[in-house]
């Protein structure tokens, strides 16, 4: 019969010992570090310098050799778009650039190309308006620079206007 707050012991412990992980796991655990430390794809040390470092030390090597294996990857990204935007003519979208993001699966281009044609829309959108303002054009609603002032051709100003405006001086 257990009481409250015994904790129990691991199956084959005879001396009290509280859960945690099994031999097995241990041994697994350092057969793994010890194959990734002394491995010439990993952090290349002799065995006799595996033995010799921390766990600490190992967690700390191991971030070094991530980084820099980030690193790699990011500069064969950054390659890949360069390529592929030095020949963007022949892919779909030439308009959007790739980026390193794009070849990592961290980069949403897709996201970047509808965002492009929602802005390309609004800039037609915008043009057409501006394409229908004439001379004749009611000018409430446009802004107060968008309203010709002048009395010259095309509501510009003339010669005189512009003498006027800059004190008797020509610009």
């Amino acid at each position: 019969m257990e009481t409250a707050g015994a904790t129990k012991k691991r199956p084959g412990s005879d001396h009290g010992a509280i859960d945690g992980p099994s031999p097995e796991s241990v041994i697994e655990r350092i057969t793994r570090e010890w194959a990734f430390a002394t491995s010439p794809d990993g952090l290349r040390l002799s065995p006799a310098r595996f033995w010799r470092s921390t766990w600490n030390g190992l967690a700390a090597l191991k971030e070094v050799h991530a980084a820099k294996e980030r690193g790699k990857r990011y500069r064969w990204a950054i390659g890949r778009a360069e390529y592929r935007n030095a020949n963007r003519l022949l892919g779909e979208h030439p308009a959007v650039l790739w980026i390193a993001e794009d070849f990592l699966g961290t980069g949403d281009r897709s996201a970047r190309i509808i965002e492009y044609d929602r802005k390309q829309l609004e800039t037609r959108r915008i043009a057409a308006e501006l394409a229908k303002i004439t001379q004749k054009s009611d000018p409430r609603g446009l802004p107060s620079w968008a309203i010709a002032k002048g009395s010259g051709p095309g509501g510009g100003w003339t010669d005189a206007e512009i003498a006027k405006a800059l004190g008797g001086k020509r610009g």
